[in-house]
Parts: structure tokens; C-alpha cells; sequence
């Protein structure tokens, strides 16, 4: 009897154990940390890559850099995007003592299926903008999977169109990052096509 009992007792904690695993292992799977995301760190890593290339810039001509997008839905307008492009403009005047073009509050890019574009407003600043063969922006965009953030961060000649550099960073998904990314920014409608550039 007292065999049984302790057979009894041993399959009841290790069922036990076998929930708590699968509980556990359901929620590592399906929920986010909850821990804060340390975006400066991660931007610094991505645009670290590019550090070379950034540095052999024309420190006289402006880069553009682009709000970063979903590569899901490339015309999104998160804030989590906005977030990470302010922090590689930090990066760029800071520690690049680079100057760059406020792409949301005049011209500014964006990825589509064939290509990147450079919009604008204004029709007749179209006509006029004429695009020095040195003229570079940042294009970031990012995707995530079950558990990572995955950023990637292009050095592109808006002139020619050709990529310089690419670079890559993953980080844990965490609540504030997907936060972030369901806050939707104003969105900027009404705008005219300059150039398309093929990637």
C-alpha cells in the first residue's frame, strides 16, 4: 500500500513537473520579455558596421536618413521606426559629426516593390533638385520572427542607386517593442514622386 501511494505521489509531481515545463516553454514561445530595450545600444551596434564607409563621407554634403520600416509592409509609419531612425540620427551628428536632412519634415524616401523613392510636396522643388553623385542615406528597415527583432541598415548613393553598405542587428522582442510598433505615426499624404531608385 504504502508502494502505491508513493508510485501515486511520484507520477502526480512529475505530471506536475511536465505542466510547469510546458507551461513555462508556452510562454518563453508566445510571450515577450518585459524587460527595457536599450535602443541607443542597438542602433549603435547596426550603424557600427557602417562605421568605414560613414567616415568616408563628405562631411560637407548632408545624408538623408529614412524612418525606419516593416519589411512586411513596407509603407508602415510606426513609431517604433521613427524611434530607431532618431537614434541614428544621434549616432550621426554625435559620434560621425555628420549633418543630415530631416527627410519627415521636407523630402524623405520610401521602399517599395520596385525600388526606393525620394517624395516631396513640392512639385516645382522636384524639377529643381538636382542630386550630388556623393549624396547618401541610411535606409532601415526591419522584420521580426518568433523571438528577434532583426534590423538592417543600407549606405545608399541616392544618385546612382547602388547600396555601399549593409548591415545587420537582432535583438529580444520585447513588450515595448511591440508596442512601439503598433503606435502608428501621423502619416504624410499627398506626395509626388522625384526619382525611383532600384535596389
Amino acid at each position: 500500500m504504502r508502494k502505491f501511494i508513493l508510485l501515486v505521489f511520484v507520477v502526480f509531481f512529475s505530471g506536475c513537473s511536465v505542466i510547469n515545463e510546458y507551461t513555462d516553454s508556452y510562454k518563453f514561445k508566445y510571450q515577450h520579455s518585459t524587460a527595457v530595450t536599450n535602443f541607443s545600444k542597438i542602433t549603435n551596434k547596426l550603424i557600427s558596421q557602417l562605421e568605414p564607409d560613414i567616415n568616408n563621407l563628405n562631411k560637407h554634403i548632408p545624408i538623408y536618413v529614412i524612418d525606419f520600416t516593416n519589411l512586411q509592409h513596407l509603407d508602415n509609419f510606426s513609431e517604433l521606426g521613427f524611434l530607431l531612425s532618431s537614434e541614428i540620427k544621434t549616432h550621426i551628428t554625435q559620434k560621425y559629426n555628420l549633418s543630415y536632412k530631416a527627410i519627415e519634415y521636407m523630402k524623405y524616401l520610401k521602399l517599395g516593390s520596385h525600388g526606393t523613392k525620394l517624395f516631396s510636396r513640392d512639385p516645382d522643388d522636384l524639377k529643381n533638385t538636382k542630386l550630388n553623385s556623393k549624396t547618401y542615406a541610411l535606409v532601415g528597415t526591419y522584420a521580426f520572427t518568433q523571438r528577434q527583432l532583426i534590423l538592417y541598415l543600407n549606405l545608399i548613393n541616392l544618385k546612382t542607386g547602388v547600396v555601399r553598405k549593409s548591415a545587420t542587428y537582432a535583438t529580444e522582442q520585447t513588450d515595448e517593442i511591440i508596442n512601439l510598433e503598433q503606435k502608428q505615426k501621423n502619416k504624410i499624404t499627398d506626395l509626388n514622386i522625384y526619382q525611383p531608385l532600384v535596389l
